[in-house]
This record gives C-alpha cells, sequence and structure tokens, in this order.
C-alpha cells in the first residue's frame, strides 16, 4: 500500500503492530431488590385510636413497623413498597367503605425502615381527594423517597448506580399500560 492509500483506511481497519491487550471478561454485577406488599399505614379514621388501632400501637415510635426486618432492607440496594394510604392531614373522606390516611410524620416510618421507593398506583391514592394524593407526593418528595403516582412513571438512581424504572396505574387500561412501560 501506498501512503496516500493507507490513509484513506479508516484507523479502525488498519492492523496495529503493538501486542494486543486482552478484553477482559465482563464480571456480573449483582443487586439486590425488595419489593414489599401493600404498607397500609393506618387502620381507617375508626378504628386508628382505638386500644389495637395502629396510631395507637404505633404513637411516635416510628422505627416500630419494620424493626424486625430494616436489616435486611437497609443492606439491599432498593426497597420498593405500594404506599396503600395517604400521608396527609385532609380531613375529607372519599365516599367509600374503607380510606386510609396516615399523619404526615409517619412517612418517617418509610425512611426508618429502609424504603426508597414506593408505588402510588393502587385504590387508596384518593382516599382523601386531590388534596391528600397532593400533600402525600409532597411528603414524600421532602423525605427523599422516590414515588410513582398513578399513571406516572419515575426513575431512581441508587446508591450503588443501578436505574430502576417504574411506572404505576391504578385500573388502567392494557393501553395505558404499555404507554406508561414504553415512556421509561
Amino acid at each position: 500500500l501506498s501512503l496516500m492509500a493507507r490513509a484513506s483506511i479508516p484507523k479502525s481497519a488498519v492492523l496495529s503492530t503493538a501486542a494486543a491487550t486482552p478484553t477482559p471478561e465482563p464480571q456480573p454485577e449483582f443487586f439486590t431488590i425488595t419489593l414489599l406488599g401493600d404498607c397500609t399505614l393506618s387502620s381507617g379514621p375508626y378504628n386508628d385510636n382505638i386500644a389495637c388501632g395502629y396510631r395507637k400501637v404505633i404513637g411516635e415510635d416510628h422505627a416500630y413497623p419494620f424493626a424486625e426486618t430494616v436489616s435486611l432492607l437497609e443492606n439491599d440496594d432498593c426497597t420498593i413498597a405500594n404506599l396503600e394510604c395517604v400521608l396527609s392531614e385532609a380531613e375529607i373522606p372519599s365516599e367509600k367503605n374503607f380510606v386510609f390516611r396516615a399523619a404526615p410524620d409517619y412517612v418517617n416510618i418509610l425512611t426508618e425502615g429502609s424504603v426508597e421507593m414506593v408505588t402510588l398506583g393502587n385504590n387508596h391514592v384518593l382516599d382523601y381527594g386531590e388534596e391528600g394524593y397532593a400533600e402525600t407526593k409532597n411528603t414524600l418528595s421532602g423525605a427523599g423517597i422516590a414515588y410513582a403516582g398513578r399513571d406516572e412513571w419515575t426513575v431512581y438512581e441508587t446508591a450503588s448506580g443501578l436505574k430502576i424504572g417504574m411506572y404505576a396505574l391504578s385500573f388502567g387500561s392494557d393501553a395505558q399500560i404499555r404507554a406508561g412501560i414504553e415512556a421509561l
């Protein structure tokens, strides 16, 4: 090859005369994600203040609900729960049989339990209307807990660099679910 012809060959196609360095074999990375079911931080307005009601049992001891599992949850990469109540001071419940509202400071149950992410795509997210829903989202944000609201998606990056995408929907169509997942 002439020098002129060699210059027209893409650099990636030119063989190096230096000793080839072997490409290291990629090593698998392992992450632990813990999925919790419904976290209802309330017994409901009629039962919360009875002797065995949530507020009477928990009181201000926010560590109590996850006391026996926090050692597992704090050692994973991410704990995700379904928050099956609102965190709100709103006083007017929806007209339905079962409504669940926890005081906003009960977000500390989640943080002390090492819950990093929640879904709000469930049938109790509007138990105290849009006001309760908005206050819940603001409370979670203020506590540093990632969430996906109803018909919303979010991407959360863990301390270990893992990115987790979540789409949440309550009572939606197949088309909504596909669109939500594609949005991720």
